[in-house]
């Protein structure tokens, strides 16, 4: 099961979808800016190089025990260097254009301002 189909799947029917999760994108800011996954937060990849560095946003997420959910360039080893220091870390594979090309609505922040969770599921349930 993919990552994307997990959140969907994951999310569907909750008062608060993704509670469980931050959605990470490791991509420059200016990509960042242009367009990423609704409700997505921005971290600088570079950061890690600082062994014992941690933004609020890794603080929230680990005193809050939620799983980060990192897409973009380099996050595989994002994911991985996270992971090791303690925190729970998935690496969402693929790119913007290619989650687009599954979900051309209601997930990035180019085609709304909330994660459309129902227009989502209806796209899942096209692909099978």
């Amino acid at each position: 099961m993919t990552k994307v189909r997990f959140l969907i799947l994951r999310a569907s029917g909750k008062a608060t979808p993704l509670d469980d999760f931050i959605i990470v994108d490791v991509n420059d800011l200016s990509d960042y800016t242009k367009e990423h996954i609704i409700t997505a937060e921005h971290y600088n990849r570079f950061m890690l190089s600082r062994n014992h560095f941690e933004t609020p946003l890794l603080s929230s997420a680990r005193l809050a025990n939620r799983t980060l959910v990192i897409y973009g360039q380099s996050a595989g080893i994002a994911t991985a260097t996270l992971h090791q220091r303690g925190f729970k870390a998935v690496h969402l594979s693929g790119n913007i254009p290619f989650y687009k090309t599954f979900y051309p609505k209601g997930l990035t922040s180019k085609t709304g301002s909330s994660l459309d969770i129902t227009v989502l599921a209806e796209a899942l349930q096209r692909k099978k």
